[in-house]
């Protein structure tokens, strides 16, 4: 299996299901984007809602379709998920990639900021997109002026296969010091 054909494949959370066809029905139908993938970001901004406060026992414990299902996002993870799971049901293979901001890996911080990005494959290459906004408008991942550097890509966060070469199971990680031990920081 190719690298394209991997990344068509379902993940633990981005499985396709009624749920997932029915909303990949309605991202076809929107008619402001001339893509797919622009359909699919105004479908993440435009019908599923954000969720205020976000309930953190949820963080990274959703499929898309129960993410689908409820009608809300609870931020870029959500995204993401959504995003990589409407895409490769439309035939565009899609990784979903996991970044951390430049500053929290340069400077010494208690708390590591994190957004969640995804790569598209289209003519040939792999194209880094923000879920919910789109493109990259400058080389790389990009939200507003802040640079995230790419710290591995998978199907979804339950088995992403890091930079450094080593798979590991995100949604199991809870504190900043297991994330600085696995990514080899002291």
């Amino acid at each position: 299996m190719n690298e394209r054909e991997y990344y068509l494949q379902a993940g633990k959370f981005t499985g396709i299901d009624d749920t997932v066809l029915r909303a990949l029905e309605q991202v076809q139908g929107l008619e402001d984007r001339k893509t797919l993938p622009g359909k699919i970001s105004l479908y993440l901004t435009d019908i599923l809602r954000p969720r205020i406060p976000r309930k953190m026992e949820e963080f990274r414990k959703r499929t898309a379709s129960e993410i689908i299902y409820s009608g809300y996002c609870q931020g870029c993870t959500d995204r993401g998920i959504v995003f990589a799971t409407l895409a490769r049901a439309s035939g565009i293979p899609t990784k979903y990639i996991e970044t951390f901001n430049r500053d929290s890996l340069t400077k010494r911080s208690i708390k590591i900021r994190g957004h969640i990005f995804a790569e598209i494959f289209s003519n040939g290459i792999w194209i880094p997109y923000e879920p919910k906004w789109g493109l990259m408008e400058k080389e790389g991942y990009w939200l507003g002026k802040n640079k995230y550097i790419k710290i591995g890509e998978g199907l979804d966060f339950s088995e992403l296969k890091l930079e450094n070469g080593n798979v590991i199971n995100l949604y199991s990680i809870k504190k900043i010091r297991d994330i600085r031990k696995i990514l080899s920081w002291n």
